[in-house]
């Protein structure tokens, strides 16, 4: 069929039938040049763009009501029903509201930042969820989630997810 040139660069091909494929120096430019050492994050992001290129390290989406016990060296863990993930090993569910989530390749450091967002359903307007001051560490997280206004405390929440970029 042809070629996608932006630029003097050619970003797609495709010959005859085939599905296009995307020239692989695009992609090596931009994904490969992340600076995973800056304290600061990223510092290069060749020819994709002037802003810097921050990676998303880790994410999970998890339902905390229904869990599996699962004894690891002896010792109980209701690991959590995960729908999605990426670099996630487990998520278990601690107590009612608690979680521990797990990396499967740890982080360089805990200087990352976590997003997370929780649903109970259509109606409930008042749930909350937070990570637990200094309990970021290199291999895991926690997190709590609740409700703040009709039964204020700690809940399990149907779907639940996390973001952590680095």
């Amino acid at each position: 069929m042809g070629n996608l040139v932006l630029n003097s660069q050619t970003v797609l091909t495709q010959t005859g039938t085939n599905t296009p494929e995307i020239a692989n120096p695009v992609l090596n430019k931009s994904l490969t040049s992340l600076d995973t050492s800056a304290s600061n994050g990223a510092t290069s992001n060749a020819d994709n763009t002037a802003l810097p290129l921050f990676g998303c390290r880790a994410f999970v989406r998890f339902d905390s009501v229904y869990t599996a016990t699962v004894s690891v060296n002896g010792v109980n863990e209701e690991h959590c029903t995960i729908a999605s993930s990426g670099n996630i090993s487990k998520v278990v569910r601690t107590g009612t509201g608690d979680y521990k989530i797990h990396f499967a390749v740890q982080m360089p450091d805990t200087n990352y930042a976590a997003v997370a967002s929780t649903s109970y359903g259509n109606t409930v307007t008042e749930s909350v969820i937070q990570f637990a001051q200094n309990e970021f560490t290199e291999t895991t997280c926690r997190l709590v989630t609740g409700y703040s206004h009709t039964s204020p405390g700690k809940a399990n929440q149907f779907q639940i997810s996390v973001v952590i970029f680095r």
